[in-house]
């Protein structure tokens, strides 16, 4: 018997609508049966197929509560930055993503109004909290919200902020001009489900800011605490050579191939500030491999989870 392929037909209907924002999610069908499948529209463009188990969040009504949360938390959008907290470029309160010629992303930056004084008594250290709050609607990026720590902002590190690798960092300096630095202290996401509720949004950008005051006390601590020998050899036994070589706190023997700590008068927010600043500019690892560096940085300076 001669087998005939027959070309399928494909439907589609309505699933969710939001008009004002002309977004809408449609269920797919094939030959008439319903499928698990949905494929979100953007001004009348397709930009994501996904099962119907996600949930789409507009980004508009995602901003909208970013916006209502931080206000009401004393912050401001960032472009309200006066000039000596932020470099080169004026900075935009909302950075945009494309995808397929039509709007599909958004990261909102705001900072905090007031300096919050890192500084120990006549050591004047005055920094700034920033909130990077994001969405999608194609899939790139879940919601999600993080608090990092600036004594000036630029335009790439805004940028840089926005990344799925930097939102997953606990505690991490991701970039530094001279003693100028940018760190990220705290962060959540959540993925785009039926229970990412307006209440829940709102609950995790809260709690990620509340979080900024625990993140103060430990910069704080660190600040009085001696960097131990302990530390400086795991740094010595988790990083390579082209980094750990540039810290004056570890001394390495060519003959015996063994490192020395040399941690007298150094902290360990000296320590933490130096490896940052180095991974930030090295030009010997990738991009993962600084991402996975600052994580570990983080983990053995500041949460202290020392191994050896």
């Amino acid at each position: 018997m001669e087998m005939q392929n027959q070309p399928s037909n494909y439907s589609s209907e309505i699933r969710d609508e939001w008009q004002q924002y002309n977004l809408k999610a449609e269920t797919l069908s094939r030959n008439g049966n319903k499928m698990n499948y949905q494929v979100i529209v953007k001004d009348n463009v397709p930009v994501s197929v996904f099962t119907n188990a996600y949930k789409v969040l507009p980004n508009e009504e995602a901003l909208a509560v970013a916006n209502e949360v931080t206000s009401g938390m004393g912050l401001v959008p960032a472009s309200q930055l006066d000039s000596e907290w932020k470099m080169h470029l004026d900075i935009p309160a909302v950075f945009y993503g494309k995808k397929n010629g039509v709007e599909t992303k958004m990261s909102a930056l705001y900072v905090s109004q007031d300096p919050i004084e890192l500084g120990l008594g006549s050591d004047s250290d005055p920094v700034k909290a920033g909130v990077l709050v994001r969405n999608s609607i194609d899939g790139s990026a879940g919601f999600g919200a993080c608090v990092f720590m600036f004594r000036q902002l630029c335009g790439n590190m805004s940028q840089h902020l926005q990344s799925r690798s930097m939102m997953q960092l606990s505690t991490a300096e991701l970039g530094k001009v001279g003693k100028l630095n940018t760190q990220t202290i705290t962060s959540a996401s959540f993925i785009h489900r039926e229970s990412l509720k307006t209440e829940v949004i709102k609950s995790l950008i809260e709690n990620v800011i509340k979080g900024a005051d625990d993140v103060e006390k430990r910069f704080k601590q660190m600040k009085q605490d001696q960097l131990s020998k302990e530390q400086a050899m795991e740094i010595a036994m988790k990083f390579p050579a082209t980094i750990t070589k540039n810290v004056d706190w570890l001394d390495f023997n060519k003959k015996s191939k063994q490192w020395t700590p040399r941690v007298n008068g150094v902290t360990t927010f000296d320590a933490f500030q130096d490896m940052t600043d180095i991974l930030s500019h090295t030009n010997k690892l990738g991009y993962d491999a600084v991402n996975f560096g600052l994580q570990t940085a983080d983990r053995i300076l500041v949460r202290q989870e020392i191994r050896v």
